[in-house]
């Protein structure tokens, strides 16, 4: 099924006549109103590539035809097999009919469909770019290993080496991948710059330090254990903060437990998954912006936290320390453990009491205006990688 508007682009006619035909492929649904970061950052790009003047649109592999969001770019639905080891019929058709000047953006791995789909457009000599979004990382290859890493050694190795190009969101993950295929390029994600103006983004006058963690709550990738283990340290050295989590997923009840067994309860406000002004109104309640994960590709929250203006507490494996540290907008563990994030904690309760932590946000906010917006992010994706 195919949605497509009539939306007519107004503007001065660019300079895109090279540019390829580009069709995100994704899993599931295209959508801003997801917890699925990778669904929520194909949206972003297939949008401002079509704001941009750019042809795009959007293939999805899903289990139903009826979006809860119908978006403004061209979205074309292809119902999944039950078995996964098929690619769907009008997939294939759709992909033989492909004109020559088109290039195929992947956004799953994992799947035997889009091995196969690979090797479909390998086969009628139809380029494409691969996204891992972080998933070929070490740490994310030890969730299930006995499955992912034959798997990656059996399969998914093809799927890179058969790419046109790799994007990876940053150096940690560009490592990985460059050794399946040298054409790899780091452009990192981005996020919509937000009207800190809106009345409902600007927050009380408080004493009171709020940290947030915002994101599904996948307990081992996500790292909440050790984000837990270094909040009750915090409280214990005689810490005031408060933990805000916001979020849901499928390790929702035993976090709740760990949350309810961890002996700082009454400290941590479990706020259950928020989307649109409701979530960032909760984010902008709070002075600082956590995420401890285990494994990461470039995440999206740790942007939506730096577009609220927020101080940036992260681990190595989020991709984002070096920027964290380039732009003075936080603290950049090290390393990933509940003794540095105690210590890291209490740091920005020192700069909360004497009035510069705010510093730290500023120039997170300044990161998010300058360079990792959407209109440049997009720009330097078609420039590094589709005109490649």
């Amino acid at each position: 099924m195919i949605y497509q508007t009539n939306k007519v682009d107004t503007k001065l006619e660019m300079e895109t006549k090279e540019m390829p035909n580009i069709i995100h492929l994704v899993l599931g649904l295209p959508s801003p109103y997801t917890m699925a970061g990778i669904n929520v950052v194909v949206h972003h790009l297939a949008q401002n590539m079509l704001d941009s003047g750019y042809p795009v649109s959007v293939w999805s592999l899903n289990d139903h035809l009826s979006p809860e969001f119908v978006p403004e770019y061209p979205l074309q639905i292809f119902i999944r097999h039950k078995n996964r080891l098929r690619v769907p019929s009008n997939m294939i058709q759709a992909i033989k009919e492909l004109p020559k000047n088109t290039v195929v953006h992947i956004h799953a791995i994992y799947t035997m469909e889009v091995k196969k789909i690979a090797r479909l457009l390998r086969k009628y000599n139809i380029p494409y770019i691969v996204t891992p979004h972080g998933a070929l990382a070490f740490k994310s290859l030890k969730k299930k290993p006995l499955l992912k890493i034959p798997y990656l050694m059996l399969f998914e190795r093809s799927i890179i080496k058969g790419a046109k190009a790799v994007h990876a969101l940053g150096e940690m993950e560009w490592k990985e991948l460059s050794r399946w295929n040298p054409n790899v390029h780091i452009v990192p994600n981005a996020i919509e710059i937000v009207d800190l103006d809106d009345p409902a983004l600007i927050p009380e006058s408080t004493t009171q330090l709020r940290f947030c963690f915002l994101g599904r709550l996948t307990i081992y990738i996500k790292g909440l254990d050790i984000l837990l283990d270094g909040f009750k340290r915090y409280r214990a050295a005689g810490g005031t903060g408060i933990l805000r989590i916001i979020g849901g997923g499928h390790d929702e009840e035993k976090f709740q437990s760990m949350v309810q067994e961890s002996g700082v309860a009454d400290y941590v406000e479990l706020m259950g998954p928020r989307f649109g002004e409701e979530k960032n109104a909760l984010i902008s309640e709070c002075q600082v912006f956590a995420l401890t994960s285990r494994s990461e590709g470039m995440p999206m929250s740790v942007l939506e936290g730096c577009s609220l203006a927020k101080s940036i507490l992260v681990s190595p494996q989020t991709n984002m320390g070096g920027l964290i540290r380039q732009h003075n907008a936080g603290i950049a563990l090290p390393q990933n453990t509940a003794e540095l994030i105690q210590e890291a904690l209490h740091t920005f309760e020192e700069k909360f009491e004497d009035g510069t932590l705010s510093e730290f946000g500023q120039n997170a906010r300044k990161m998010i205006t300058d360079s990792l917006n959407w209109p440049n992010v997009v720009k330097r994706i078609a420039e590094e990688i589709y005109l490649a």
